[in-house]
């Protein structure tokens, strides 16, 4: 990867939907590690997003391809959801993740979240970042009615994690 490329976090737009989809199906079906999104799905939750672009340094007021990706999904007046993150292989390692997971929590507090968790098969990765583990029985029933179109549903290894916001 060449240093004069960086990136930047925004919110995507509709023409980002397609992009969003090839990153999160490579992840669904590559390690499953993720739940497969159609495009409509992500078109119908896009304000949700936040997407990391990739940026060359000559060109520092134009968008580059998706090369991340992360939504907060609400799941109660007190509680949301990180889900969907991704980063494309060729970027990981440069704190994409990270700034992703950083603007998903501002956004929960901004709308007056108290509580974020996540399923991950990479919970060291959280852990860096404020959260916990927690109890997967003591999330709202409604959070595994998705878990009924997953694959992995009966040899689920997903770790729930969450983080007290202030």
């Amino acid at each position: 990867m060449s240093t004069e490329t960086e990136y930047i976090i925004a919110k995507p737009n509709a023409f980002d939907a397609s992009a969003i989809h090839s990153l999160i199906t490579h992840y669904a079906q590559s390690s499953q590690e993720l739940l497969p999104r159609s495009t409509d799905h992500i078109l119908e939750h896009l304000r949700d997003f936040w997407v990391a672009y990739s940026l060359p340094k000559q060109q520092a007021d134009s968008k580059g391809e998706v090369i991340g990706c992360a939504s907060l999904y609400i799941w109660a007046d007190y509680l949301s959801e990180i889900k969907s993150l991704a980063v494309h292989p060729d970027w990981q390692g440069k704190g994409i993740g990270k700034k992703l997971i950083l603007n998903c929590l501002n956004d929960a507090r901004e709308i007056g979240q108290s509580e974020v968790f996540a399923l991950t098969f990479r919970p060291e990765f959280f852990f860096k970042l404020g959260f916990q583990l927690t109890d997967r029985a003591k999330l709202p029933h409604k959070v595994w009615n998705e878990c009924i179109h997953c694959p992995k549903l009966l040899t689920c290894g997903e770790i729930a994690v969450s983080c007290k916001l202030d």
